[in-house]
């Protein structure tokens, strides 16, 4: 009895860490944010943020294609809140130059 406990506790163990699921949600809103952040000029106006979204995001795809899933995850999460982070600046930004465009 104690052998099939000590067999069957492994596979459940390796089973667990093998279904981890592509995060597509993190994948789908941080792609959203950084189109937005691209169409409000952050580049321009917030450009150290930018590069700092831009990369994360570029790591997450990297990440999810190589089945690093949770990795992938972090780095969407961090590229959605920079880019947020990026296009809210940005609007700022040309509005006080007097060059906003909604």
């Amino acid at each position: 009895m104690k052998f099939r406990g000590l067999l069957i506790f492994p596979i459940i163990l390796i089973m667990g860490a093998c279904s981890h699921r592509p995060p597509l949600l993190e994948y789908t809103l941080s792609r959203e944010a950084v189109w937005a952040a691209q169409a409000s000029n952050a580049s321009r106006w917030a450009p150290h943020i930018w590069v700092k979204a831009e990369d994360h995001f570029r790591k997450g795809e990297t990440s999810f294609r190589n089945y690093r899933y949770e990795e992938a995850k972090q780095h969407f999460l961090q590229a959605k809140q920079l880019s947020e982070r990026a296009q809210v600046l940005s609007r700022i930004e040309s509005a006080q130059s007097g060059e906003y465009e909604q």
